[in-house]
C-alpha cells in the first residue's frame, strides 16, 4: 500500500504540480519586468502583480489541485516577478540611464 501512495504522489507533483509552478514562474517573468517599468503602487504597477493570476487558479482547478499547493505556486509566481524585475533593473543599468 505505500508503494501506491508514493507513486501516486510522485504521479501528481511531476503531472500536476511541476508543470503549473512552471507556467506559473514562466508567465510572471515579463510581468515582472513590466512593473519594474512602472511607478510602485501606481494602477499599471497593481495590474502586473495581479494580471497573472487568474491564469495560475484556473489551471489549478482543471488539474484538480486542491489548495495545499498554493505556497508552491504563490512562491514559483513570486519568484517569476522578483527576476523580472532584476531583468529590467539589470537591463536599465545596462543601458547605462
Amino acid at each position: 500500500m505505500p508503494q501506491i501512495l508514493l507513486f501516486w504522489y510522485y504521479k501528481t507533483m511531476l503531472h500536476g504540480v511541476i508543470p503549473i509552478a512552471l507556467f506559473a514562474f514562466v508567465l510572471n517573468l515579463p510581468f515582472g519586468y513590466l512593473r519594474g517599468g512602472s511607478r510602485k503602487f501606481s494602477i499599471p504597477w497593481f495590474l502586473y502583480i495581479h494580471l497573472p493570476i487568474p491564469f495560475v487558479v484556473f489551471l489549478r482547478v482543471k488539474a484538480g489541485l486542491g489548495i495545499k499547493v498554493i505556497p508552491l505556486l504563490l512562491a514559483s509566481a513570486f519568484l517569476g516577478q522578483l527576476l523580472g524585475g532584476k531583468a529590467f533593473q539589470s537591463l536599465k543599468v545596462g543601458r547605462g540611464t
